[in-house]
């Protein structure tokens, strides 16, 4: 499965130092995940909630691309066919 993240570029964007794009990884195998959904992670390891990817959409305007949406909101905790989290 592919995920991206994308932010699109802007003033905040650029004052908060965050990349445009930065690819993300499905996690089976983290403590996190036992539920059986899994986690998004960061290439660094850092775990995408989320909360998070709301308020990067909701203030940013991100979105994530994906081959599997509905992977993507279940990792994240978040129900399918969440706005923003889109098939590409």
């Amino acid at each position: 499965m592919k995920a991206t993240l994308i932010i699109p570029d802007s003033v905040a964007r650029r004052e908060l130092k965050a990349r445009r794009r930065s690819r993300l990884t499905w996690k089976a195998d983290s403590p996190g995940s036992s539920s059986g959904p899994g986690l998004m992670a960061y290439a660094n390891g850092d775990i995408l909630a989320g909360f998070t990817f709301r308020g990067l959409r909701n203030t940013l305007g991100a979105t994530i691309e994906t081959t599997n949406p509905e992977k993507v909101c279940r990792a994240l905790g978040l129900p399918v066919g969440e706005p923003g989290i889109e098939r590409g």
